[in-house]
């Protein structure tokens, strides 16, 4: 009789132990808590060249590697010679377009998620000194990073002051 169950038992274990090599999927219910936390911004890739159309800047969120990648048909920030972490979201900064080169935003290496599923990211933005030199030359950088993976509701970029700079609000 036990000889029976063997297999069954055999084949169970095998299949959960195949689930915790899984990577982890990004499904959520309706009731997700939120942690009021602080997370770590991991800055991946910046490009100086992103094709922003605007002056104003733009924040988007990524809840996936292959919907960055599908974002990227120009490939403005070389993805393809980056291994994207499959377990995160990525969020991309665009500074906006710039008549000359010196700009630049350094976003910090940690951010906070609010209990309403607000993540709010701090960034300081660099402009180029009025007795500098610069290039005359279009620039519209841009800046990705990897986060946690949660449903965020809305995303913010904020200034040395705390005003929001860019902001967005992720279909679900």
């Amino acid at each position: 009789m036990r000889a029976r169950f063997l297999p069954i038992l055999i084949l169970a274990t095998v299949s959960l132990g195949a689930c915790s090599w899984m990577p982890k999927l990004k499904f959520w219910g309706d009731n997700f808590k939120f942690p009021q936390t602080t997370i770590k911004v991991r800055e991946l890739r910046r490009a100086l060249l992103c094709g922003t159309p605007t002056e104003e800047p733009v924040l988007r969120l990524f809840d996936s590697a292959e919907q960055l990648l599908a974002w990227d048909t120009e490939n403005h920030l070389a993805l393809d010679r980056l291994e994207l972490p499959e377990d995160r979201s990525f969020v991309l900064l665009e500074q906006g377009l710039r008549r000359t080169s010196g700009y630049s935003v350094e976003l910090a290496r940690t951010a906070k998620v609010s209990k309403e599923g607000t993540l709010s990211l701090s960034a300081e933005w660099l402009a180029p000194g009025e007795d500098r030199m610069v290039a005359q030359m279009l620039t519209s950088l841009c800046v990705l990073a990897a986060v946690d993976a949660m449903p965020y509701r809305r995303v913010e970029v904020l200034d040395a002051s705390g005003a929001v700079k860019a902001e967005t609000m992720p279909e679900r």
